[in-house]
């Protein structure tokens, strides 16, 4: 365990840290505007607006958590108990629900490369009512407090979250894993199926790599200020990640008025992957070596997948 100087030292870091979170993601937020612009103002179309949806709520949450702790960590008037109970329990629930939105769009991809099959959507959705369950959970542990000495909210009993964030962790894997799983079915030698597993393995390891410091840490106890040291790292990672992966898959798959010039012009689909009408997609080029029975097959099973995340 830490002494008292050095549980302020780590105290003074996550401040600083949270502060460098805070403006590369304002920084991201203001650059990828024009996205949002563009599916709003309906000039890119054929997007599936319940995934839009959840992704805008990402992002706002995020922006709504951030800017809330910054507030909190730079008042110079004290808080009170009662307001930092409020301001914790505030933070815990937006954080929350960020995390669950960020896992809603890893099971709606999971869906769409699972065909909708039942058993595989019973499967999903179990998964991700753990996670929600565990976000629950977690709402009723940590005892916040203002204190005096350092002049702002202290969080007790930190070493409590070890578990939640272990099933948080596993559910969140297991979910990527059954992704990849669908993905790996799918498997042909399209451009969308290649982007696909790109960002498939780059999120499972962004993921791990952002999750399990957290873990690790809390389980570890070395102090209640190293126990939530790198939960804002591990969400702000997550969310700039899980957006960035979600938009590029929307820019590649949508089609954009060509009346109008896009910022993300330059990172529409390949040639070789051209679509017919919004629900079929000419693979002939890059099955050139293909039997005509093997083009119909793929070309019937992108259709689905296509047809899918275009429904969510």
């Amino acid at each position: 365990m830490q002494d008292q100087a050095q549980e302020d030292s780590t105290l003074w870091a996550n401040s600083k840290l949270v502060h460098v979170l805070a403006g590369i993601y304002l920084w991201e937020w203001f650059t990828t505007l024009p996205y949002e612009w563009e599916v709003m103002t309906g000039r890119r179309r054929s997007v599936g607006m319940v995934s839009f949806i959840v992704y805008m709520l990402i992002r706002t949450l995020t922006l709504v958590f951030l800017i809330t702790i910054l507030v909190t960590w730079n008042l110079s008037t004290p808080l009170g108990t009662a307001a930092c109970k409020f301001v914790y329990h505030w933070v815990s629930i937006v954080a929350a629900l960020t995390l669950l939105c960020c896992a809603l769009l890893i099971a709606f991809r999971a869906v769409a490369l699972w065909r909708k099959n039942w058993v595989a959507i019973g499967w999903i959705a179990t998964l991700w009512s753990l996670d929600a369950g565990t976000a629950m959970w977690e709402q009723t542990m940590g005892t916040p407090r203002w204190s005096d000495e350092l002049q702002r909210c202290q969080i007790l009993n930190t070493s409590a979250f070890r578990v939640p964030l272990l099933i948080d962790v596993m559910a969140n894997m297991l979910l990527l894993v059954t992704m990849l799983l669908g993905l790996w079915r799918q498997r042909n030698d399209t451009s969308l199926w290649k982007l696909l597993n790109i960002q498939g393995w780059s999120w499972l390891v962004v993921a791990l790599l952002c999750e399990v410091p957290s873990v690790v840490l809390n389980w570890l106890n070395i102090s209640e200020a190293w126990n939530i040291l790198f939960q804002t790292p591990h969400l702000v990672a997550l969310v700039i990640v899980c957006t960035r992966i979600h938009r590029g898959l929307v820019v590649y798959m949508t089609d954009f008025d060509k009346g109008s010039d896009s910022v993300y012009q330059h990172r529409q689909r390949p040639s070789e992957f051209e679509f017919a009408t919004p629900l079929q997609v000419n693979v002939r080029r890059t099955l050139q070596q293909s039997t005509a029975v093997q083009t119909s097959a793929i070309e019937g099973a992108v259709d689905i997948i296509i047809m899918t995340l275009r429904s969510i």
